[in-house]
């Protein structure tokens, strides 16, 4: 049974990594998840056509840098499916970004929370830098 049917807000995200298209299905399926919505920016590949990337964390993935923190705004709880089936919550990814960017003082299991909301911006910005979605310079021509 699916720990999360209770919950009905929950939302799940997940990279491809290099997975056949049989165990991905598989992997989504073990989680309950019936509806699949692709978001990536270049959904395409020569190499394997049903994936295009390396294996994508999700810090590492416009999905995390923009599409989640909008779906919290809605009372949307996403859950990332990571490498092997595990799941990841929004606030432990959260957790790992402030960790990462030198803000392990405003953790989620940190005694001192209060500048956790401030430290996040910052560090979604800096993991911004070199992972957020940006259009190439010809394709701003049409904007």
């Amino acid at each position: 049974m699916n720990t999360h049917s209770a919950q009905t807000n929950l939302l799940f995200t997940i990279g491809h990594s290099n997975l056949e298209i049989a165990d991905f299905l598989s992997v989504l399926a073990a989680h309950g998840v019936r509806t699949l919505c692709d978001v990536r920016s270049r959904p395409a590949s020569f190499r394997f056509p049903q994936f295009n990337r390396e294996p994508e964390d999700p810090l590492q993935c416009h999905r995390f840098l923009m599409i989640c923190t909008a779906l919290l705004e809605h009372g949307i709880s996403p859950v990332h499916i990571r490498r092997g089936g595990a799941l990841e919550s929004q606030s432990e990814a959260e957790d790992r970004l402030l960790v990462l960017h030198g803000f392990d003082d405003v953790t989620s299991t940190s005694l001192f929370v209060a500048g956790r909301e401030a430290a996040l911006r910052d560090a979604l910005v800096l993991q911004s830098k070199d992972f957020a979605f940006r259009a190439s310079p010809e394709a701003a021509e049409y904007l």
